[in-house]
């Protein structure tokens, strides 16, 4: 009799361990073929934004950019009260060699610096970049071809980490979120295409684990557009506290042609074609709702395939009253059947963002100048008790 229990033990170990792997392959594979670089690069035509707009502004500074990408409300609209036009108009720019980019800009732009970081010179900048906060150094209120601009400048290779192991999920989490790519190099630089990629795909998968078994598009897309917020100090004191709801519900079609490459490539969308293995997720895109089979085994498989950086800091947030060390895969799988799952992906997402975003804050202070910062900070006020207004009107 003992003999027959432990070739079923076996027989059921082998039956799991085959199955998770063939779920596994057909997981992810299909996501990353259907996300596009056409997709990532679609906006549409009423972005109030024009191409000569983006020209001027570009030939301002150094080239040599492996990307360069503008977001946030100075694109997309948030709500009715406040146009793009009217707000700040952000940049990100992707540079190769930031020691080498610092130098020619401040050749070219020394004014868009602080008296302080003029006299630090590009050294001492590029190590204040890549040593201290979310590795990106920004430019703040700087007016330029008719619009106040802010840009940020972060090292290729600082980027790439942070979209496939999301190390602080600062420009990442910007990335969650529709955004107009300006210019890019992708021919030179394909780990940073495939690095976009990735950071999609975690994002949705992070958002799976968070929600219930059944939901909308517009609450995975509250849910994708909340992580990067989530454990920021900013959206309690000096943000718009409606921005998240604002985000999406004036973008909901933008956020569809972003995400909809990578629901296709892991849900299914008819309920007869629906294979064994892939039954985890079933996509109604007629009522625009998702459900998912939240079982211990799927969400394991998608805590395997969570970012490098969220696993650990899930592994520290479940396991912090552990007696003993246990290696990441052994917490992964006790997670997975743990009720509450939920709750811990939030906290692990939190504990990524709030530390670094405190360190860039205090890092911007020093770049911009104490007055820059106090004017960049009344202005965040301004739109939090006017959100507040609006809101109990």
């Amino acid at each position: 009799m003992q003999k027959l229990l432990n070739i079923v033990k076996m027989l059921h170990k082998f039956l799991e361990t085959h199955r998770w792997s063939n779920m596994s392959q057909l997981h992810v594979f299909n996501c990353e073929m259907r996300v596009s670089l056409a997709h990532l690069q679609r906006i549409t035509n009423d972005v109030a934004i024009t191409s000569a707009l983006y020209k001027g502004i570009l030939q301002r500074f150094p080239g040599n950019m492996s990307l360069a990408f503008s977001y946030g409300s100075g694109i997309f609209p948030q709500n009715e009260y406040s146009p793009p036009s009217s707000n700040m108009l952000d940049f990100v720019f992707v540079v190769r060699d930031p020691f080498a980019w610092h130098k020619r800009n401040l050749e070219m732009n020394k004014q868009d610096y602080s008296g302080l970081m003029r006299f630090a010179g590009a050294k001492r900048i590029k190590n204040l970049m890549q040593n201290y906060g979310a590795f990106v150094y920004y430019n703040t209120g700087i007016p330029l071809e008719g619009r106040v601009i802010k840009y940020g400048v972060i090292s290729e290779d600082n980027l790439v980490q942070d979209l496939v192991k999301w190390d602080t999920l600062y420009v990442a989490g910007r990335l969650h979120k529709p955004v107009h790519i300006v210019q890019h190099d992708f021919e030179a630089s394909p780990k940073l295409l495939e690095g976009l990629k990735a950071n999609l795909i975690g994002a949705l998968l992070t958002s799976l684990l968070i929600l219930p078994e059944s939901f909308s598009e517009t609450e995975l897309f509250h849910t994708i557009a909340g992580l990067s917020y989530s454990g920021d100090f900013r959206m309690t004191l000096g943000e718009d506290r409606n921005k998240v709801s604002n985000i999406v519900n004036s973008n909901l079609e933008r956020f569809q042609q972003l995400y909809y490459p990578v629901l296709e490539g892991v849900c299914e969308t008819s309920r007869q074609m629906r294979a064994p293995l892939r039954s985890f997720i079933y996509w109604d895109k007629e009522k625009r709702r998702i459900d998912q089979d939240k079982s211990p085994q799927i969400q394991h498989l998608h805590l395997q395939k969570l970012p490098f950086h969220l696993q650990t800091s899930l592994c520290r947030v479940f396991d912090i009253e552990a007696r003993h060390v246990r290696d990441v895969e052994e917490i992964l799988k006790s997670a997975a059947r743990y009720p509450d799952l939920s709750d811990v992906i939030q906290q692990s997402v939190i504990n990524i963002v709030k530390n670094t975003n405190k360190s860039q804050s205090l890092k911007g202070i020093l770049s911009a100048g104490p007055w820059t910062s106090i004017k960049y900070s009344g202005n965040k006020l301004k739109k939090m008790f006017k959100s507040i207004f609006v809101t109990n009107r």
